[in-house]
């Protein structure tokens, strides 16, 4: 054969060739191949599968490669049910279309969530990729019904559940971590197979705790000994709700007690000394206790002494409290002493009148009262005596001729109290 011969020999066979693999196929990639998840979200380090899905887009056969581009889910695999690899191979024979594949998600994610790629490789169907987000089974936060624990209460929250456990119960561990000595929690929850229902907790504090910013509960998983969740909550005292003052009712030399009210018992720290205040300090007089709160009561006890009675003034008491730098209002009326009511403003001199002193409160012991007139043409008594259990006493005013209309004041001073009448006295 001479070398123009073979040249035609050799292209000939090559067409033949070409022609033999364009009817085969197998050389060209099929662009009907398609990979499908049962679920985009899924737990990991909980048991729990998904699958996947592999559509050749016809039913020539061909060996189909998935892998896992991560060691957080694994692929069951097909020739030895049961057992998990990061990359399975499967032969789809001829006349089969679909073939899926079991995903078992092996390890809980480092942090709240991460994914995986899943690469489909084909040999003459071509490749595909499917991205999975693997999730812890609970979610991300804890859920807590208050931000704080007040000291000798309690605080609920609970545990949200993402995805319920397919194969087996599993147990929580709750943990304390940077919470003051007194706070405690139960040890443990149990996440119910095929449950999703959330989980409550209750986190308690007796009073030997102390205040504390950001203590931490810690949630894991102890059957796949991973972390899962952590919750910060603080640790807080009582707070102040109000004051309660008896009684209400009160004249010079009096006691008010004054109690503030708090929110639960206070811890067995205390709070310091109890400081209340008056907006009317020339009437009720500050107070003061050291060590004031007494571990275990629900407020904080004061006495505070009323300095003189006001003539019938009624205020607005204000107790200030230092410990929570909080002010509070409650209604007292300061009652005068006693009441001075005349028999008369006017009298025709030489006449005699009558003055009648009534205190507010029966006498405690005999009460002398001091009396004196501006005018020696009203003559009074120096002082009157209200006997023990007696809130009446009365004295005489008596009067002068005049050559002309005078005017006389009458005092009587007691309890912080002064009190005057004009008398005048017509020829």
């Amino acid at each position: 054969m001479n070398i123009k011969g073979l040249i035609l020999s050799l292209a000939t066979g090559s067409c033949c060739l070409l022609a033999l693999s364009t009817s085969v196929g197998w050389m060209k990639p099929v662009s009907g191949l398609t990979a499908t998840l049962g679920r985009p979200e899924m737990a990991g380090g909980v048991g729990n599968t998904n699958t996947l899905t592999v559509d050749l887009g016809d039913t020539n056969g061909d060996t189909i490669t998935v892998k896992s581009t991560n060691n957080i889910v694994r692929l069951e695999n097909p020739s030895a049910p049961g057992t998990y690899a990061t990359t399975v191979t499967q032969v789809a024979n001829t006349g089969t279309q679909v073939v899926t594949f079991n995903i078992l998600g092996y390890k809980a994610p480092l942090g709240n969530q991460d994914a995986t790629i899943l690469k489909v490789t084909t040999v003459s169907h071509g490749a595909v990729e499917k991205h999975l987000i693997i999730d812890q089974f609970i979610r991300q936060a804890l859920v807590f019904n208050s931000p704080s624990i007040i000291i000798g209460k309690t605080l609920k929250g609970y545990v949200p559940i993402f995805e319920a456990p397919m194969h087996k119960d599993v147990i929580l561990k709750l943990r304390l971590v940077e919470a003051p000595d007194g706070v405690t929690v139960q040890p443990t929850l149990k996440v119910l197979q095929g449950s999703t229902s959330s989980l409550p907790f209750t986190i308690t504090s007796d009073l030997t705790a102390t205040q504390q910013f950001a203590a931490h509960l810690q949630v894991t998983a102890t059957t796949f000994d991973h972390y899962f969740m952590d919750g910060t909550f603080n640790v807080l005292g009582p707070t102040v709700t109000g004051i309660s003052l008896s009684p209400l009712n009160v004249t010079g030399g009096d006691l008010i007690l004054a109690k503030v009210l708090l929110s639960s018992q206070v811890p067995t720290e205390g709070f310091g000394d109890l400081d209340v205040f008056s907006n009317l300090p020339d009437y009720v007089a500050h107070a003061s206790v050291p060590n004031g709160y007494t571990t275990g009561q629900t407020y904080g006890a004061v006495y505070m002494p009323v300095l003189a009675s006001a003539p019938g003034r009624e205020t607005v008491y204000l107790a200030l409290s230092p410990f929570a730098d909080q002010s509070m209002a409650q209604t007292v009326r300061i009652q005068p002493y006693y009441r001075f009511t005349p028999q008369y403003k006017t009298v025709v001199g030489g006449v005699t009148a009558v003055g009648t002193v009534t205190l507010f409160k029966p006498s405690v012991g005999d009460t002398v009262i001091p009396i004196s007139s501006s005018s020696a043409s009203a003559q009074v008594p120096r002082s009157i005596t209200i006997t023990n259990g007696n809130k009446i006493g009365t004295f005489n005013i008596t009067t002068s001729t005049v050559a002309s209309s005078k005017n006389a004041k009458i005092t009587i001073v007691k309890g912080g109290t002064t009190q005057t009448m004009i008398l005048t006295i017509t020829p």
